[in-house]
Order: C-alpha cells, then structure tokens, then sequence
C-alpha cells in the first residue's frame, strides 16, 4: 500500500513511465501517419524524404537548448510546456486538415513545430527520472524505460497505417493531442524534488 502513496519514488516511476509511454506513442503514431499519408498522396520520394527531415532535424539542432533550459529550470515543467506547445500545434494542423486546407507544406511547417517541441522536451524528460528514483534503482529504471521506448518504436508504424485506414487524417491528428493531455495530467501529478535534496524535500 505504500507503493500507491504519492510521495514514494514507485509511484512516481509508475506514474512518469505511463506519462511518457501515453504522450510517445501518441506522437510516434502521428508522425508515422504523417509520413504514411504523404507517400500515399504524392507518391514522391522527395515528399517522403521532406517529412522524414522535419520530424527529426529541428529536434536535433535544439536539443542541447534543451538540455541547458533542463539544468535551470524545473524539467516537470518544461515537459508540460513543450508536451502542450507539441499538442497545439498538431491541433492546428487537424483544424487546417478539417477546412480542407490539406497541403504538404502545412505538414512540413507544423510537424517541424512539433519537433522543435520535442527536441526541447526530451532532455528534460530523462533528467526528470534521476530526480525521482533512488540511485540504487536507477539503472532498473532506465532499462524498463528504455523497452518501453523500443516497444512503442516497432509497433508505431503498424498503428499509424491501422488507424489512417480507420478515421481521416483530422482524427488521426487528434489522438496526439489526446495522448498529450493525458501525459500533461499524469506528469503533473509527480512530486519533484528541490534541486541538490533528492528525496528528502520535496515541492510539487
């Protein structure tokens, strides 16, 4: 019973794990569906080769921004700003998709907002779990974190054709969005530690 108190390192391992686990396979889904949907539409290689560089390259270049904006300020926070901002933006874009405005610029404009988002959240997010989880429990930790990262990476690609076979685009858009906010409202329920007294202060 101990274990289900919120203030004790397994329930908020349990609770990041399932944070994360939502809000990434959400957007693995997305971001695959994207690339599914241009190559069905275009057929083009150049198409296809254009979404690939916007999921990942902006991520990429802004990523040590990210680990400085980690080391400053509180990562819980900076993962409910960016899983927010990630959301928004693939809002957007559903409602540009539900107006008929369906053009591949859109979808290379918006899904590099989504990786410049992402690109700041991951930093924080890994440096959320040390602050969580004993040093003893750490290496535990990550390799659980770790196969659930790897699992959501070789079932996305099926998923994202699954669902662009059952709902149009719009829709697709919108379970990153849902999986965001489910993310957002886990996470913020973790109590993190102040800075320097790892698991013995704590603020929310």
């Amino acid at each position: 019973m101990n274990m289900l108190k919120r203030d004790t390192w397994q329930y908020k391992l349990t609770v990041y794990m399932m944070s994360q686990g939502i809000s990434l396979i959400g957007s693995s889904v997305v971001s695959l569906a994207m690339i599914w949907y241009v190559t069905l539409k275009t057929g083009s290689g150049m198409a296809v080769a254009g979404v690939t560089i916007s999921t990942f390259i902006p991520q990429a270049l802004v990523m040590l921004l990210g680990g400085v904006l980690a080391d400053r300020y509180p990562p819980k926070y900076i993962v409910i700003l960016t899983d927010s901002f990630i959301a928004l933006s693939t809002l957007a874009l559903s409602v540009f998709f539900a107006l008929g405005i369906d053009s591949i610029g859109w979808i290379f404009f918006f899904n590099s907002l989504r990786s410049l988002g992402t690109g700041i959240q991951l930093p924080a997010s890994k440096s959320i779990l040390p602050q969580i989880v004993p040093h003893n429990q750490l290496m535990r930790a990550n390799s659980i974190n770790t196969s659930v990262w790897s699992v959501i990476q070789l079932v996305s690609p099926g998923l994202g054709g699954v669902v662009m076979s059952l709902m149009d685009m719009e829709y697709v858009f919108l379970i990153d969005v849902v999986t965001a906010f489910i993310g957002v409202i886990l996470i913020a329920t973790i109590i993190m530690p102040i800075r320097g007294t790892q698991h013995t202060s704590e603020i929310l």
